[in-house]
């Protein structure tokens, strides 16, 4: 018992002894803690700081700036409509101007410079302006020359009604005609207000319109002259029996409309006919309303109750020539099945009406009549031919097309 007493004492007086020995050390490790803390502090109210800087000083994202710029180049191109091309570079630089905004929210807000991407945005305004400029540049030069094309093809427009006026009517030629006259009239209406991809669509459509009708008067004319040289042969024939006789000789000119009266080879009088509504065609069958061609002579006058039509002069239709092709005709189904030749042409009278009528025959107005008979007996000659002097009209039209027609 009295040992372990004394080994307790001995630890007690050791612990004691420990405890009295100062610790060297202690203030060193104080004064570093101190120092990591102050450090960690300063650190992080820096950060603290310069975030906060950053943040205040932080440039703004242009998104105003870019919407602006998009609704600039929407408009823009609205307006150009189909001239809308002269905006892509515009187009490009806004999706680059897209672009670079996107790029820049990607990163942490601090770091983010829009500088390149206002410089984008910039640049597509600046192009929108341009490519706007240049559409609009283009959409007036595309007027002008609508404008041009307008007066040209208005002017074949009055060449071709001319020449069917000239002509015998043809109901493809006058249908092409009434539209072609609608859509320019409604160009020349809306030059200024509509678009121009509407005013293209019509212009083509007159245009179209134009060329058929040409297309269908210059086929029926070209068929017409297809016999000119026997007129110019039968012509000459009439004049050189005119010339060795003192008896009248009559010739009528389909193409100029005119009857001639000669005299010793020259001409003495001429009045103005009406014919067939198909008069330019060489007469083929009973009822084609045709009137004839070639070389006649009268076989009987007419007056009072022998003729419905004041005074007439009745030819010799047909003649031999006339069965000839007849007969063709039929073999080659050209004349309908039970049509006849015909017969009956004459000259008469109740012209005057403005219009092709007449079932083949020539008529003049009464008075012309009047004037007419005293020249003609039984065996006058009668020579119909298309044309006896080329009008200056047709010699326009063969040298300069179409719309030389109307010059004259």
């Amino acid at each position: 018992m009295p040992a372990r007493l004394a080994s307790s004492q001995r630890k007690s007086d050791q612990v004691a002894a420990h405890r009295k020995v100062p610790d060297r050390k202690a203030p060193n490790r104080v004064a570093r803690n101190r120092r990591g803390r102050l450090i960690i502090f300063s650190a992080a109210l820096f950060l603290i700081l310069a975030v906060t800087t950053g943040w205040t000083l932080r440039e703004e994202a242009p998104v105003p700036e870019l919407l602006d710029a998009r609704v600039l180049w929407n408009a823009a191109r609205e307006r150009a409509g189909i001239w809308a091309a002269d905006l892509d570079v515009a187009a490009a630089l806004l999706d680059s101007s897209q672009a670079s905004l996107d790029e820049q929210f990607a990163r942490f807000p601090v770091f983010r410079q829009y500088r390149a991407t206002r410089a984008l945005i910039a640049a597509a305004r600046d192009a929108t302006i341009d490519g706007e400029r240049r559409a609009g540049e283009r959409e007036r030069s595309y007027r002008d020359g609508l404008a041009s094309r307008l007066g040209e093809v208005s002017r074949s427009l009055v060449g071709a009604r001319t020449l069917m006026e000239r002509m015998q009517a043809d109901q493809k030629a006058l249908n092409a005609l009434s539209s072609a006259g609608a859509h320019l009239s409604a160009i020349a209406g809306l030059m200024e207000s509509e678009r121009p991809e509407d005013l293209e669509r019509m212009m083509a459509q007159a245009e179209s319109d134009v060329v058929r009708s040409t297309g269908y008067l210059t086929g029926r004319l070209g068929q017409f002259l297809s016999r000119r040289t026997a007129w110019a042969e039968w012509s000459r024939d009439l004049l050189q029996i005119s010339r060795g006789s003192e008896s009248p000789a009559v010739l009528v000119d389909k193409l100029n409309r005119t009857c001639f009266v000669f005299k010793r080879g020259v001409v003495c009088d001429s009045f103005p006919i009406e014919m067939g509504p198909n008069w330019m065609s060489r007469k083929l069958y009973s009822g084609d309303r045709a009137t004839p061609e070639g070389r006649y002579k009268v076989v009987r006058l007419k007056t009072g109750s022998e003729t419905i039509y004041y005074k007439a002069a009745l030819i010799d239709y047909p003649n031999e020539d006339d069965r000839g092709r007849y007969n063709r005709g039929r073999r080659s189904g050209l004349v309908p099945e039970g049509a006849g030749i015909g017969s009956l042409i004459e000259i008469h009278g109740k012209g005057g009406r403005g219009s092709d009528w007449t079932l083949g025959c020539v008529g003049l107005e009464n008075p012309d009549m009047d004037r007419l008979m005293p020249y003609l007996r039984v065996g006058t000659p009668v020579y119909i031919v298309g044309y006896w002097r080329e009008p200056a009209w047709l010699a326009l039209w063969e040298r300069d097309g179409p719309d030389a027609a109307s010059a004259r």
